[in-house]
């Protein structure tokens, strides 16, 4: 490819004492929260891919996958309220010859599914798999100034951003567009 495609792999572990764990055996907490315990041995394993660059002539894309899982010391999964797998793929091409000012992309982006046991009630929130769609076009009107159009989750999917915790449940962006105007001085 000329030098113009970076590729990146990365492995890892991380191993963590005194990490914290719902408390099931515990009684609740004078506030009526859950106890935690910690947990010795704790290890997150997983790994990191990533390409990126000019695959054509004008054609730009990036692509990366991780994987990502935290287990106690015994091989229970750990930590369920983030994904263990998430895809990124975005992508761009400016047209050629006449419409050479127009530049086309789009995105992809899938997080594997996610739950959260909820301390107060001991119920488990669950949200399965999900996949989030964009588009862009762009058009350069003068080299100073430039156009954007940008549709956000283009198939309106409905989803959390965050499931319980500290950070509550959170709904994601419904779709949405928007209309940018660029200007370099």
């Amino acid at each position: 490819m000329g030098g113009k495609l970076n590729t990146s792999f990365a492995v890892f572990k991380v191993e963590e004492d005194n990490a914290t764990e719902l408390d099931p055996g515990a009684a609740p907490l004078p506030d009526g929260s859950a106890a935690y315990r910690a947990v010795n041995g704790a290890s997150t394993r997983g790994f990191e891919t990533t390409v990126s660059g000019e695959v054509a002539r004008g054609w730009q894309l990036m692509a990366g996958y991780t994987y990502s899982a935290k287990f106690t010391s015994k091989n229970v999964l750990m930590n369920t309220n983030y994904p263990q797998r998430m895809f990124r793929l975005a992508t761009s091409y400016r047209l050629p010859g006449a419409l050479s000012k127009l530049t086309v992309g789009g995105n992809l982006s899938y997080q594997s599914g996610i739950s959260y046991v909820e301390t107060y009630s001991n119920q488990t929130a669950t949200m399965g798999g999900m996949t989030l769609i964009g588009l862009m076009a762009r058009y350069e009107v003068t080299p100073q100034l430039s156009l954007s159009l940008n549709v956000e989750n283009l198939t309106d999917k409905y989803y959390y951003t965050g499931l319980g915790g500290y950070n509550g449940y959170t709904y994601g962006n419904p779709r949405n567009t928007w209309l940018k105007a660029n200007y370099k001085f």
